[in-house]
């Protein structure tokens, strides 16, 4: 799962059309469904600053998203 947070990171920064607000929705709903008994994934949400990261969704800077995304990835274990 991390590894689809890296892809979407590489995609919210290479694609101008990606608009940040539709791609966040549609990976959060994805990985949520996907993790919602995983007990890994629990203890990262723990750990995400919920004000930072709506700080960065309100922004609209698709490279500070990019970067929550590779720290969720990272916070999961994914190398990047």
């Amino acid at each position: 799962v991390g590894a689809v947070y890296l892809k979407h990171a590489k995609e919210l920064v290479e694609s101008p059309s990606s608009s940040v607000e539709s791609v966040s929705k549609k990976l959060v709903a994805a990985v949520e469904s996907t993790l919602a008994g995983d007990t890994a994934w629990v203890e990262v949400r723990k750990n995400i600053n919920a004000d930072l990261r709506a700080r960065w969704l309100s922004s609209n800077d698709k490279r500070w998203l990019s970067r929550y995304y590779v720290a969720i990835a990272a916070g999961l274990g994914v190398a990047q």
